[in-house]
Parts: C-alpha cells; structure tokens; sequence
C-alpha cells in the first residue's frame, strides 16, 4: 500500500522526478480521491499543508513523496525510474552515455539493485570512450535490467 495504489500515483511520480510543476501536482492533490486513506491522515494533511511556491517545502514533499511511494517496497519509486530510464535507452528516446550516468548516480546514491556494471558504463562515457565501444553490450544489460525490473514489479 502507499501511494502506488492511489489515483493521482502518477502525478506523485512526475512530481518527484520534477516532470511536471508544482503547481499542476498541488492541484492534483486535492482532486485526489483515496490518497489520504492509502497514505494516512497525517502525511495527507503535510503534503496539502505545503506551501508549494516555496522551494523548502517543494523539497520536504518530495521527501515525504518518497517515504510513502510504497510501503511495501520503500524502493519501488527508484526500480520504476531505472525501469523508465533503461525502456527510453532502449527506444533510443534518451542517449546511453546519459542514461549509464544517471544509472550510475542512482547506483552511487545507494541503490543498489542497479548493477554496479552501469557505474563502470558512466564512469567510461563520461571519461570520454565511446559509446559504441559499449553499445552492444550496455543494450543487452538494459534489456536483462529491464527485465528483472519487470518481474519485480509485476509487470509494470
């Protein structure tokens, strides 16, 4: 349970990896229906007590946002953001030196169901090899990501 099951789960997961505004997830909070039930009443009244014009408490809802993604999986938030990641490498819609560097920073950030053979890709990339010296084989371990992603996720 958690935000996950929630009917505004989408809006909290482009609020917290800053693909919508602010403005646009306040709003979609109080059109929420069940958000409050999935959550609890006090976490439910800290996201819509924010002020979200203020920077300090845009930050402090994300936080919040993360603690109550899902709180049967306190990592799902970050498998469907390396799930999203490696889909738009995949569908060439995001570049693999980008994309190995943004794996590897999530890597480095402590999650670590990121293979750690994407912090080796970043690291490389970003030092300037090319990137079709890797490119087959960064391919194939998105895939086999993607994957295991989806078998933890239940499909997602």
């Amino acid at each position: 349970m958690g935000i996950t099951d929630s009917d505004i789960s989408e809006e909290c997961y482009r609020f917290f990896w800053k693909e919508i505004s602010d403005n646009d997830f306040e709003g979609a909070l109080y059109r929420s229906k069940n958000l409050e039930n999935l959550i609890g009443n006090a976490p439910y009244l800290q996201l819509i007590g924010f002020d979200y014009s203020k920077q300090i408490d845009v930050n402090a809802a994300r936080h919040l946002i993360a603690e109550c993604f899902n709180l049967d999986d306190p990592e799902k938030l970050f498998k469907l953001r390396v799930a999203h990641l490696a889909t738009d490498m995949l569908a060439h819609k995001l570049d693999l030196k980008s994309g190995c560097i943004a794996l590897w920073n999530l890597h480095s950030a402590g999650h670590n169901f990121i293979p750690v053979k994407f912090v080796g890709y970043g690291s490389e990339l970003e030092d300037g090899k090319p990137v079709s010296f890797y490119e087959d084989r960064i391919r194939n371990d998105l895939k086999s990501l993607l994957h295991e992603l989806q078998q933890r996720l239940g499909g997602t």
